[in-house]
């Protein structure tokens, strides 16, 4: 609930995908949603957690969307984290997080690895690398 802080333990999290389902958020896949006014802290930081994105499937079809194949965005790919309104995120390393192409809607093309709500959401003390979008890695905090 808002307020809460919620304390993650040491380890690498890449499992779980869902969307974000606040009004007018993406569709694009994402491994941990923060809900509104919630805190969430690596315990003992960023060397050792990390929450990690994923490519999405390479298509079969020859010449189409080869931004897709060499950087494994598209659909079915998954951003590392959605921040709600006014939430924080603490203490990780962002890593592989992926979004779709130059298709969709400009929330599903931006935030490989953090997507805000509103430019309320907060980014703390975290180690950003190796994620790849067509707009921004960490947009909207």
């Amino acid at each position: 609930m808002s307020g809460d802080t919620v304390h993650v333990a040491p380890g690498t999290y890449g499992e779980g995908e869902a969307t974000a389902l606040a009004p007018g958020a993406s569709a694009l896949l994402t491994r941990v949603i923060v809900p509104e006014g919630v805190t969430v802290v690596a315990t003992e930081g960023a060397a050792k957690t990390a929450i990690l994105g994923k490519e999405c499937p390479v298509e079969n079809r020859e010449g189409r969307w080869e931004v897709m194949k060499k950087y494994g965005t598209g659909a079915g790919a998954a951003r590392c984290a959605y921040l709600a309104k006014g939430a924080t995120l603490r203490g990780f390393t962002l890593t592989g997080g992926r979004t779709r192409a130059n298709a969709g809607t400009e929330m599903d093309m931006s935030g490989a690895a953090v997507y805000g709500a509103n430019l309320t959401a907060t980014v703390e003390d975290c180690l950003v690398k190796s994620n790849f979008c067509w707009r921004g890695t960490l947009a909207n905090v």
